[in-house]
């Protein structure tokens, strides 16, 4: 029977019942979680009260399946608190997956794999880099590990492919008789990036001293054009080496032409800081250092990759020699319409079909 109903009604009305199918706790929606397993994590960041959750829960769930808005991001975009045409603009996280997938048809993977392998993005922009980098991948790479290590004393190690801030750490070296253990303990987690560490500049270490406050950088190329999206500047509270958001950061908005931090910062949780939180310097009106640099940067630097890869959200750092690239992702654009209080849908779609 479901042969038969596939061969009989066009892809396009079968997707469009599939969108009113129940969701059930079991269901695993946009990201490869259960449904419950978001609604909860949700419920715990923004403090959720059991009746408050129970009022909510439906319209929680027809969110879903009408704009792709996951709980965590119904929260943020408070659309509790907004009618259907001032939701419709939101541009939710599965919409800008599907938005590229559709974009970039049976090559998508490949796009997407550029960002995904924190190495092999390396490997195409080194030069953007401005440090030492190595893969640490199996028993092999011992003497490359040991040759590392003898340069660097402290590093970074990052899961070669992961996000979120999601297992990074900062090692410390004592002494040259760790390595081996250093190594022995990496080599049976899977396969890591080894980063020298950034010597971020001062003046952003102004904010936060103990983690590298970086650059979200939305990027469209077509062509030898290239498009700056809208970008924001995280901050890590002290003692993480981690800005994220999702691991304790905050984020502010930055002005296109000018560099300036034009909105108050937030967290994942939806609280809002005129100051941050740690070292008390204020938000709003900090004029980012180096602005035309940055910009010039990710240009460049898209530029060097292929044509095909019209889309990228780099992270960036300021250095004491400069703007240089973190690694690149298929960044969400959560953060920047959280800060304008607006959607940002058509203006993607515009970017990234280059204004047709």
């Amino acid at each position: 029977m479901k042969r038969l109903i596939k061969a009989l009604i066009p892809n396009f009305i079968v997707q469009r019942i599939a969108q009113f199918k129940p969701i059930k706790n079991e269901t695993v929606i946009w990201g490869g979680v259960t449904f419950k397993e978001i609604l909860d994590t949700a419920v715990k960041d923004f403090n959720v009260e059991e009746e408050r959750l129970r009022r909510l829960l439906p319209d929680i769930k027809k969110s879903y399946m009408k704009y792709g808005i996951r709980p965590h991001e119904y929260f943020m975009f408070r659309f509790e608190d907004k009618n259907a045409k001032e939701r419709k603009p939101y541009l939710s996280d599965k919409t800008k997956d599907q938005l590229l997938i559709k974009y970039y048809g049976e090559n998508w993977r490949e796009r997407l794999d550029l960002t995904k392998d924190k190495f092999g993005f390396y490997q195409r922009l080194k030069s953007f880099y401005q440090r030492d980098v190595i893969l640490v991948s199996g028993q092999n790479d011992f003497e490359m590990f040991s040759n590392f290590c003898k340069k660097h004393d402290s590093f970074i190690v990052k899961p070669l492919k992961g996000g979120g801030g999601k297992g990074i750490s900062v090692v410390h070296l004592q002494n040259q008789s760790q390595i081996k253990q250093v190594f022995n303990e990496l080599n049976g987690n899977g396969s890591y990036v080894i980063e020298e560490l950034i010597q971020q500049d001062e003046r952003l270490s102004e904010f936060c001293n103990s983690s590298v406050n970086s650059m979200r950088v939305p990027s469209f190329r077509h062509g030898d054009s290239v498009k700056i999206g809208w970008s924001f500047l995280r901050f890590g509270r002290n003692g993480s080496v981690i800005d994220n958001a999702t691991s304790g950061g905050v984020f502010a908005l930055a002005d296109l032409d000018s560099g300036e931090l034009i909105s108050d910062a937030y967290d994942k949780s939806g609280h809002v800081y005129e100051y941050h939180p740690d070292t008390k310097k204020k938000f709003k009106g900090y004029k980012i250092p180096e602005w035309n640099q940055l910009l010039e940067v990710v240009k460049q630097a898209h530029l060097a990759l292929g044509e095909d890869d019209v889309y990228v959200g780099f992270d960036v750092a300021l250095s004491k020699r400069g703007w240089v690239i973190i690694e690149g992702n298929w960044g969400d654009i959560m953060c920047q319409q959280i800060a304008l209080k607006r959607g940002l849908r058509r203006e993607f779609i515009e970017l990234l079909n280059n204004g047709d």
